[in-house]
């Protein structure tokens, strides 16, 4: 799974959603997490679009990509 930074939403309990990025075969699904969920470890790589990160999906106890695009770096 990879879990991408970019599309993220606040709510109104000031805790932030997370979409999650899954593809399957052809079809892409997106699912809302709580960024709370979320343990990121070390850098990965980085890329013309960002970085991607090795984390924890703490909740379904899975290692998995984040993404954190250019854009929110510099946020």
């Amino acid at each position: 799974s990879t879990i991408d930074l970019s599309r993220t939403e606040s709510s109104t309990k000031n805790e932030t959603k997370v979409v999650v990025h899954r593809q399957t075969g052809k079809i892409a699904d997106y699912i809302e997490i709580d960024y709370n969920d979320l343990e990121i470890y070390d850098k990965c790589g980085r890329g013309s679009f960002g970085t991607v990160y090795r984390g924890l999906w703490k909740s379904r106890n899975k290692i998995v990509a984040i993404k954190k695009l250019l854009q929110l770096e510099n946020e």
